[in-house]
């Protein structure tokens, strides 16, 4: 039996909300023995930081 593989996206990781469900995943896949992959998808919050639309889209192909 293949292990089952999930992915997640999620924005303002940085945030105690986000930060708290991202762990209670983490512990849930353990339990179930699921492999958990969590991506941030927030982009740039630095104005300093030329951002680039296109570039950071690829994160949603990350998962194939």
């Amino acid at each position: 039996m293949t292990r089952r593989r999930i992915a997640v996206f999620m924005a303002s990781i940085d945030r105690e909300y986000q930060q708290i469900f991202a762990m209670s995943m983490t512990d849930a896949s353990k339990e179930f023995e699921t492999d958990i992959c969590i991506f941030n998808c927030q982009g740039f919050s630095d104005s300093n930081v030329t951002k680039n639309t296109q570039s950071e889209a690829c994160i949603f192909d990350l998962p194939s």
